[in-house]
């Protein structure tokens, strides 16, 4: 009966008149598989949620276990900024033990990140602000435990950037798992993605084979997974899509991740600053892949060796000239990311056309 109360708060919310507070359909989605979960997990009566989306709809009652008040109250002190979403987004177990959860994400206390991670035993990537470690959780299921270092000048609300996101869920999204922030620690527990960063796997030492049709399959799901991001209400812009932030999983299905310069809104009005990381190269080949082809109305001399067979090059070029269409001066000659996807989804099919005809 109480999920049938909170699906009933959940239509005033999308029926407010102020188009602005409504809800976004993908957080209306993801709030009822919020409570679909609830209900197959919880053969006993129904706890309280107390999720909803305004003040003035929250559930009456205000009980909550005391470990849900320290970590809440821990939380807010290094994200006094997210307040909303600690008082509007909570839904509480008296269960003795249970995990508490904010918006569908678990709050993790840090002696429980010490024994998921075995004491930050296993790197398993990293960059200017952190690393990641290797986690374990119920039933085996392994996670990526990133972390952020102490003492970095880096702006308080970019820690908990992700946080303030709406759920997003796509096949091509790596998804934001859990949390934990205990006095001054800042830790997200994510999805795992078994291979590893397309970086590793292209400039690395893994000798993994990347041909021609795998690439353009991981180039179709990473601007499947930003046209996804675009085509919300409110526009989420990564603002840092680059080979280290595309994951792949065992069945090298692409992943984006790296969500810490994302914003929300349209592209002329998001500002960005540039992060201090080595590895932010991508950009930067592009743009002499653009001065390569202005000399030598070819872009072949870029291409990598393994998949330069002459039967390819019409599509690498064909790429290429996409690519550099993506960077064009003025935005409003840029392809939107849902046009990228479809071009290449059709350059592929040419391609294996051509394949087969040969």
């Amino acid at each position: 009966m109480k999920v049938l109360v909170e699906i009933g708060k959940l239509v005033q919310e999308c029926l407010t008149e102020d188009i602005h507070r409504r809800p976004d359909m993908c957080d209306v989605a993801g709030h009822l598989r919020m409570l679909r979960k609830f209900c197959l997990r919880q053969p006993e009566p129904q706890e309280n949620f107390g999720w909803h989306l305004f003040p003035e709809t929250q559930n009456k009652d205000k009980e909550q276990s005391q470990q849900g008040t320290n970590n809440v109250s821990s939380s807010l002190m290094v994200f006094p900024k997210m307040g909303g979403i600690f008082n509007r987004n909570m839904y509480k177990s008296r269960k003795k033990g249970a995990p508490l959860y904010i918006s569908g994400k678990r709050m993790f206390t840090a002696r429980e990140i010490k024994v998921i991670t075995n004491n930050y035993s296993t790197i398993i990537g990293g960059g200017a602000f952190g690393n990641v470690y290797l986690g374990i959780l119920e039933k085996d299921r392994k996670v990526a435990v990133k972390t952020y270092l102490k003492g970095i000048k880096y702006e308080e609300d970019q820690y908990g950037k992700e946080l303030n996101l709406p759920e997003l869920i796509h096949k091509n999204i790596i998804q934001l798992l859990g949390f934990c922030c205990e006095l001054d620690a800042v830790i997200l527990v994510h999805e795992f993605a078994n291979k590893g960063s397309l970086y590793n796997i292209l400039h690395g030492t893994s000798n993994f084979p990347v041909p021609l049709d795998l690439r353009l399959d991981i180039a179709i799901g990473s601007a499947e997974g930003l046209a996804y991001m675009h085509s919300r209400s409110k526009p989420i812009l990564h603002g840092d899509v680059k080979t280290t932030h595309i994951l792949l999983d065992d069945n090298i299905v692409p992943k984006i991740s790296g969500f810490g310069s994302s914003q929300i809104g349209e592209d002329n009005k998001c500002k960005w600053a540039v992060a201090a990381d080595i590895n932010y190269i991508d950009r930067i080949l592009v743009v002499e892949y653009v001065n390569c082809y202005e000399k030598e109305n070819s872009g072949r001399i870029m291409f990598d060796n393994e998949i330069t067979a002459e039967e390819n090059m019409a599509t690498l070029e064909a790429i290429g000239i996409l690519a550099m269409k993506c960077l064009s001066d003025n935005i409003d000659e840029r392809p939107e990311m849902r046009e990228v996807a479809e071009q290449l989804v059709m350059l592929k099919m040419a391609w294996k056309q051509l394949k087969g005809n040969i």
